[in-house]
């Protein structure tokens, strides 16, 4: 690095200034000095700086191209290491600096470069972006003996696809990365997020047993190592699968588990979740009180977060409890501060899910009109599949003869008609 070092000796000398003049602003004397007899290596953002200084373009310090390549192997480091420390917008500046200089990286260094550039995309949700160049990361890795940074790259990417509901893609990725992590007898934290990635994936595509296995092997193994790496998500979705399949004492005690844990964490994410999930849970258990207090509470961690989903979502599960405590009152005031923060892109279902309530509660209070209009607006919503109508058919038609209500049932039936009439049956 001493050439670096002379070569900068040398142009200062030719600008006719002096070290404190050339560090003013960037560094100090000292450090220059240092520079120059070679005793320490600047970083390509100090040494950008100094060739402005100098007039100077950044390669004219460079004698041998084999300096400059270990230099960006070391910026490139630096990103890395800011990245898993969480200080992304540091890594973004000094990310920056290695952009251009990717043909001096070999292929294992690519694939920690686009490892880098994806995880950066994330953060500034360019989610397109990121995906591909993650799968950039995980083919290059793919041609080399880095199994467990290949996971790294796989496991994030993974996580991405489950959460976009690309479950083909994601079980491509994941069966053959299992297969290989076995082969190679990979442990440790990117081990452990694989197994959970598999979980989630079977989980997400309604294959509980399948999950809760995965997901009881990942939570084993973070218990005997001491490892605890995405614990919260593993077992708030453990719960879930538990309370799919009818267990409701072991989702329960699991539920209460992940928010013990989440609450010692900075995933205010999963702990809002979480509390989303024990409020439905005591709200099916019938205690309504406790129901409210848990939902309040995840109100709250997704109002914090600015997450408006959350916010919605919890505020509709909110609705469901107190339509359960015959408050109508309480739901139409949500329903309202509901279609308040509507935005565009909102879950449909949620949406007609929300007008069939209402109508409820105006069936429960005698408007007969008003419960058949938002019953009519439910069943005709966009996003209303056949299934979907054919349940809200099976509802309010059970509700009107409950209700004893002819001519709002002969009002139902015209409406269910008239939009059966575009019914093709595909045989």
């Amino acid at each position: 690095m001493n050439s670096v070092g002379n070569k900068i000796k040398e142009l200062r000398n030719k600008e006719k200034i002096t070290q404190q003049q050339l560090a003013e602003g960037i560094t100090n004397r000292s450090y220059i000095s240092q520079i120059e007899k070679g005793i320490v290596q600047p970083s390509i953002k100090i040494l950008r700086k100094i060739c402005e200084r100098l007039n100077c373009e950044l390669e004219d310090l460079f004698l041998d191209q084999e300096i400059i390549s270990l230099d960006v192997k070391k910026q490139l480091a630096t990103v890395e290491h800011l990245i898993l420390r969480g200080e992304f917008q540091r890594g973004l500046e000094e990310f920056e600096l290695v952009k251009g200089h990717t043909d001096l990286l070999n292929q294992s260094d690519l694939a920690l470069y686009f490892f880098c550039k994806a995880r950066l995309e994330r953060y500034e949700n360019k989610l397109i972006d990121c995906i591909s160049s993650y799968k950039q990361s995980v083919d290059l890795y793919q041609q080399s003996n880095l199994i467990e940074n290949k996971l790294r790259s796989l496991n994030d990417l993974v996580a991405i696809l489950v959460e976009q509901d690309d479950l083909i893609s994601s079980f491509n990725y994941l069966d053959s990365a299992y297969s290989q992590a076995i082969s190679y007898k990979i442990s440790g934290p990117e081990y452990i997020k694989l197994i959970i990635n598999l979980g989630v994936a079977h989980a997400k595509s309604s294959e509980y047993r399948s999950a809760i296995r995965f997901l009881e092997e990942a939570l084993k193994i973070s218990e005997k190592t001491g490892i605890h790496t995405n614990t919260g998500p593993a077992l708030m979705v453990l719960g879930l699968c538990y309370r799919r399949q009818g267990k409701y004492s072991e989702a329960l005690v699991i539920h209460e588990k992940a928010i013990s844990f989440l609450k010692g964490t900075n995933d205010h994410f999963n702990l809002a979740g979480t509390l989303t999930n024990l409020g439905i849970f005591y709200r099916r258990s019938e205690k309504y009180e406790e129901s409210i207090r848990y939902l309040n509470q995840s109100y709250d961690e997704f109002k914090k977060l600015n997450n408006k989903y959350g916010v919605l979502n919890t505020c509709y599960e909110l609705a469901i409890v107190y339509f359960k405590m015959k408050n109508n009152e309480k739901v139409h005031s949500l329903y309202a501060f509901f279609n308040k923060n509507l935005y565009a892109n909102f879950p449909g279902t949620i949406v007609l899910k929300f007008k069939l309530l209402i109508g409820d509660t105006f069936l429960s209070e005698t408007h007969y009109e008003k419960a058949v209009s938002c019953y009519k607006n439910a069943y005709e919503h966009p996003d209303c599949n056949t299934i979907t109508q054919q349940k809200i058919h099976f509802h309010v038609t059970q509700r009107l003869i409950e209700s004893n209500q002819a001519d709002s049932l002969r009002s139902w039936n015209h409406c269910v008609g008239e939009k059966s009439k575009h019914f093709i049956f595909d045989y």
